[in-house]
């Protein structure tokens, strides 16, 4: 199959990985009846969308240890107040998570015909997807 390059953010990523895999709010694209090649290709772009997330996750909890503190059964967070105040560390937390959203990354996908779609019934939403076919 033909594949093509697409630029998202992580926060695209995250999205995407969702609408393929599923979330509370709504059936992922995969648990959707579909050809089996389809499906095969829409399992490649879940795995590459779910290493994109994992790595979001580290670099974030990695921040969250840099800044946060530990409760007495070692918890580690960063509250965003503390003793009424605004925690500094919280704004710098929120910030850094904020900029890595926004960071775009290329992602190599094949290149999906919105025909390969067309016996799909959904109430679902996948604006990113979408973008993905082009719409």
């Amino acid at each position: 199959m033909e594949t093509t390059k697409t630029k998202l953010t992580v926060a695209e990523l995250w999205t995407l990985h969702g609408e393929l895999t599923g979330s509370e709010l709504q059936a992922g694209l995969l648990s959707q009846k579909l050809s089996l090649t389809t499906k095969f290709y829409l399992t490649k772009l879940a795995k590459i969308t779910g290493e994109h997330k994992s790595h979001f996750e580290t670099v974030r909890n990695e921040k969250i240890k840099e800044l946060g503190t530990a409760d007495d059964k070692g918890v580690i967070s960063v509250p965003e107040m503390i003793d009424g105040k605004v925690n500094e560390n919280y704004i710098t937390l929120r910030d850094a998570v904020n900029e890595l959203l926004k960071v775009e990354e290329e992602v190599e996908h094949p290149v999906f015909n919105i025909e390969d779609f067309s016996a799909v019934e959904t109430e679902g939403f996948y604006p990113v997807f979408f973008k993905l076919l082009g719409l």
